[in-house]
């Protein structure tokens, strides 16, 4: 059975499993800026999605990740930000302090897994990989 990929529909994976491991080199490609300028035509709702009412898993030690990414994805104004696409304009791609948008492309990824998916909840391993590559402390 072949999976596609959810974002970007272009790629192809043997199986869920195999698309998540993949997930974090695709990405480039998946939700480089053009992708995110059409997000707003790309992902829709889904009929029966639990819009903000998904969990975010611990993982390992991270209980302080996961109730601070429930309390900034309530936040309206910023929730809506990001679903609709609307960073993508404002993203500092040259900033040698910076994270080159990938934090904030991370976690737009998983403000729609949240809001606008059918699940019951979503593990961030992805947005803390991209947390931890820019800061140590964080690494494990």
């Amino acid at each position: 059975m072949k999976v596609t990929c959810k974002w970007c529909k272009k790629v192809f994976y043997c199986s869920e499993e195999c698309m998540e491991h993949d997930s974090e080199y695709h990405e480039e490609i998946c939700f480089g800026l053009d992708n995110v300028r059409e997000w707003n035509a790309i992902c829709k709702p889904k009929k029966d999605a639990r819009m903000g009412m998904t969990g975010i898993r611990n993982i390992t030690n991270s209980c302080y990740l996961s109730s601070s990414l429930q309390c900034l994805s309530h936040t309206v104004g910023l929730t809506n930000y990001f679903i609709q696409g609307n960073f993508a304009d404002e993203l500092n791609l040259t900033n040698p302090l910076g994270t080159q948008g990938k934090l904030a492309i991370g976690f737009a990824k998983l403000i729609r897994q949240l809001w606008l998916e059918d699940k019951d909840s979503v593990a961030p391993f992805q947005l803390k990989s991209i947390i931890a590559k820019f800061k140590n402390q964080f690494n494990n």
